[in-house]
């Protein structure tokens, strides 16, 4: 097969100075040549420049004697793997051990990977950007099985081998680890060594063998790192063809397993406190902390449940302290509390109480939640703070089929909660069903919406406004459950089930969402494949398949015709399995008994109930003979909780906020900023949050605004173009507690990011004029740092060294010339030549009575004089 090459000549539009520097050595450029030609090469040509700039606030950037060079990869966008608290946490834990540099690094979307391509340019990580070819572990997470072919995009732009078999020994190790590993098989010959369970202590005793191995052979270090428990190095073992042709690992499930690694105590385990901080907008855009981990709640379709097993929670005083540790050191003020269900933390209410009364003002949020372990009370609170929407998760559309997956909730207590849940102030509400489940017929699938219809036709009653929000996705058997055994329908059935589903939406305050049904077939060949997929997947990846979990970016056609052309059926995967028959993962030991997982299925198809453990007792699922302290302490605190009595925590936090939003700004500070260097690559926005995040890791008392979504109170002046500089941006900030101007300046330029400095700072009265409105007009000044191709075009006049064109353009809320056009357009630059060009701000005046004043210079006039 034809793979896409990396090292291919430069296109046209290629910078002459850096591609004879880079050209032909692309294998052993340093960090600072590469980080100058991906500034000015790449960044000026790329939507959304803040993925690839690196460098953030509390990035970890070691000196002295690093020993080992780790690159946490996650290969999906900045933005999604930005959220992922499981990279932050082995971010941590690395970071925090001598002589270690762990760097981060994101696939690149797809402009970015033509530009490196074109340019002969590696991937690198974010932090020091050295290329990653020149690291000495790749550590891949694999969250979701989609996730194969950027995998191997992140491999082949950073010049390594795909293959396990092909790397020698200068060659990266490479690792992977995730949800997604508990079948490893399906990447089984691109991964050196998977990293199977709780990666906290795993990750240590790993890069320390890696240490310690160095400059050994490649495969004398692998087999030293298949020594630790929870390790599983693919090459070491022999693959045996069973009868249907399934690919399995020789002695599977008997003489080989892999035993899952288990952090038995969560107080004990290492948490970011400072994580990195992005420069955009990320999935969920806030601070992370884990509650609890692990759930026993037995839902027999989840694979997250049941292989995180036991149940281990933080106490409360740790995630307080947590908590408020990570928002000071980023500037988040929203606190996301993680967990499978986190309204089965012990300790909520108490929890989400000291949170909202914390002098930073924090706002907890909650991820989706069980529908029989809600708490409104609890939900009504985070509700006062922060007006934000709630997702439940029935399932199934009828009772017969949630006793099945072992949800057993009722419709009346589906419909007497969400009653309760519009009535109480909520206008938007998100449902998520599964369609496909084990048993299912017509009549299940049709009652999803006659049910909806109902809820919302309810929700309408109450709330005119009440909007009702219908995720459907289609049900795929995972490895590790009690459905590992069962049929996933095919692609025909899942396009009739979202007819059923659409053609009975009546209520036009419902809206109805279906999985796309192709990238479920691809999730389920993938989950419970074996190592033949292999082929396929390097088929696929070669053909140009990438973002596989982007339904606007999958190539269905070209996936079809990797499986043909490697002769591979995917609906093998896809049928039902038999008890006795071998399965691809039988060697990932995750502590759970097969016969307590087949007796499961067996109770489902008899519609049987199955208690959680915490309040009936050991049901007998294997995971107590390896981790028995954490399931006795995790059945010790259930049932302290129930026991607990009621406090008045919740009802004085309630009125804590409620008082708390009447509180009026004491203070109105006008500042001037800059945005210099990297920062001038992010947007008016990105720019925006990352002043305010620093601003509140300064510690100011930043008023908030009122109303359902209160934010911090802050006034901007217009919108400065991506790829411009300036030294004369302005805003206001309101505080409730008062500040000298001195020190306001002195606080903001220790926390805020390089490149941005509050230059100077005055108090305005706090309901004075704002300037943003009067902004007539900017001055710029534009040079060439070369001095070489367009120098001569200009209208100069030099400058230390620099040759500098000054002009002025009109400015303001109703006009506004962007300056790169200017430059264009006055000096008849191509697009390329204007690219080369640095521009930046000196001064942005306001016009007030044909007077030109600078938004500092208002505060001098009256009121009166400023229409």
């Amino acid at each position: 097969m034809r793979l896409p090459s990396l090292l291919q000549p430069p296109i046209c539009g290629s910078c002459p100075e850096v591609r004879g520097e880079l050209g032909d050595k692309a294998n052993s450029v340093s960090a600072d040549e590469l980080h100058n030609a991906i500034c000015n090469l790449i960044l000026p040509k790329v939507r959304k420049a803040g993925r690839y700039i690196g460098r953030e606030v509390n990035c970890v950037i070691k000196g002295g004697n690093v020993r080992l060079r780790f690159a946490i990869a996650f290969p999906d966008l900045y933005e999604v793997g930005m959220s992922s608290t499981g990279v932050s946490i082995i971010y941590h834990v690395l970071n925090e051990m001598d002589g270690v540099q762990a760097e981060r690094v994101f696939s690149p979307w797809v402009d970015m990977e033509a530009l490196l391509r074109q340019h002969n340019l590696h991937l690198y990580g974010l932090e020091t950007f050295t290329p990653l070819k020149q690291f000495d572990v790749i550590g891949i997470s694999l969250p979701y099985e989609l996730l194969g072919t950027n995998m191997l995009q992140i491999l082949d732009l950073s010049g390594i081998p795909l293959l396990s078999k092909e790397r020698d020994d200068d060659a990266p190790i490479v690792i992977a680890g995730g949800c997604a590993v508990v079948n490893p098989e399906p990447f089984a010959d691109f991964i050196d060594a998977f990293c199977i369970g709780d990666g906290e202590e795993l990750v240590v005793e790993l890069a320390e063998e890696l240490i310690r191995t160095k400059g050994m052979q490649r495969m004398k270090r692998l087999e030293r790192l298949a020594c630790i428990e929870g390790v599983y190095v693919p090459m070491l073992y022999e693959l045996e063809e069973v009868d249907n042709g399934t690919l399995i690992v020789k002695g599977s499930g008997r003489d080989v397993r892999i035993k899952r690694r288990t952090v038995q105590d969560l107080n004990l385990a290492p948490f970011p406190t400072k994580p990195v901080v992005p420069w955009i907008e990320v999935v969920h855009d806030r601070v992370n902390i884990e509650v609890f981990r692990g759930c026993t709640r037995g839902c027999r379709f989840c694979q997250a449940g049941m292989v995180t097993r036991p149940v281990r929670e933080r106490d409360v005083s740790k995630l307080i302290e947590q908590a408020n540790a990570a928002a000071r050191s980023t500037g988040n003020d929203e606190i996301g509390l993680l967990s499978l269900n986190t309204y089965d933390y012990s300790c909520l209410g108490e929890l989400v109480s000291k949170l909202l009364k914390d002098r930073m003002r924090l706002f907890p949020s909650l991820p989706s939640s069980r529908m029989d372990g809600f708490d409104i009370s609890i939900a009504k609170l985070v509700h006062e703070a922060r007006r934000v929407g709630l997702t439940f998760a029935p399932e199934a559309g009828t009772e017969r089929l949630r006793r099945v997956i072992n949800k057993p909730i009722s419709d009346g207590q589906i419909f007497e909660l969400l009653e309760q849940v519009y009535s109480s102030g909520w206008d938007s509400v998100k449902l998520y069903f599964m369609v496909g489940l084990p048993t299912e017929t017509d009549e299940d699938v049709n009652a999803i919406v006659e049910m909806c219809n109902e809820i919302a036709r309810m929700a309408r009653s109450i709330n005119r406004r009440a909007k009702l929000h219908v995720s459907a996705g289609i049900f795929v058997p995972k490895p590790h459950t009690p459905f590992q055994w069962e049929r996933q329908i095919g692609v025909e059935e899942g396009l009739q089930r979202r007819r059923l589903l659409q053609r009975r939406i009546r209520e036009r305050n419902l809206s109805l969402k279906v999985h796309d049904h192709r990238m479920s077939f691809l999730e389920g060949v993938f989950s419970r494949g074996d190592r033949r997929l292999c082929s396929v997947l390097l088929e696929a990846y070669s053909r140009g398949c990438r973002f596989d979990g982007w339904a606007e970016h999958l190539k269905w056609d070209e996936w079809i015709h990797s499986f043909k052309a490697v002769g591979v059926d995917p609906s093998h995967y896809l049928r039902e399995r038999s008890f006795d028959e071998p399965l691809p993962w039988e060697h990932i030991d995750v502590h759970l008994s097969k016969q307590f997982l087949w007796e499961e299925r067996k109770r489902a198809i008899n519609g049987e109930v199955t208690p959680d453990c915490r309040t009936d007792g050991c049901l007998g699922c294997g995971v107590s003979s390896s981790a028995s302290k954490a399931c006795a302490r995790a059945i010790h605190i259930y049932a302290r909780a129930r026991q607990r009595e009621k406090t008045h925590q919740i009802e004085s936090a309630v009125e804590f906020v409620k008082a708390r939003k009447s509180v009026e700004p004491v203070q109105r500070i006008r500042f001037r900023w800059t945005k210099l260097g990297e920062l001038r690559f992010l947007s008016h926005i990105e720019m925006v949050k990352a002043l305010q995040r620093g601003m509140l890791r300064a510690g100011l008392k930043v008023s908030y605004s009122r109303g359902f979504n209160p934010q911090p109170k802050f006034s901007f002046g217009t919108a400065l173009p991506v790829g411009v500089e300036s030294e004369a941006e302005y805003a206001d900030i309101w505080l409730d507690e008062w500040v000298l101007p001195s020190e306001f300046i002195s606080l903001c330029n220790e926390h805020l990011p390089n490149g941005c400095r509050v230059l100077e700072a005055i108090t305005v009265p706090i309901n004075a004029p704002a300037f943003a409105p009067l902004i007539a007009l900017s001055i710029y000044e534009a040079f060439d740092p070369t001095s070489s191709v367009v120098s001569d075009r200009f209208a100069t006049y030099v400058n230390y060294g620099a040759t500098i064109l000054r002009f002025e353009l009109p400015d303001g809320q109703q006009t506004h010339h962007r300056p790169l056009d200017y430059i264009k357009a006055t000096l008849k630059l191509t697009d390329e030549e204007a690219l080369r060009i640095r521009i930046i701000k000196r001064a942005t005046l306001c016009r007030v009575n044909e007077m030109l004043l600078s938004p500092m210079a208002l505060s001098l006039v009256h009121p009166s004089q400023i229409d």
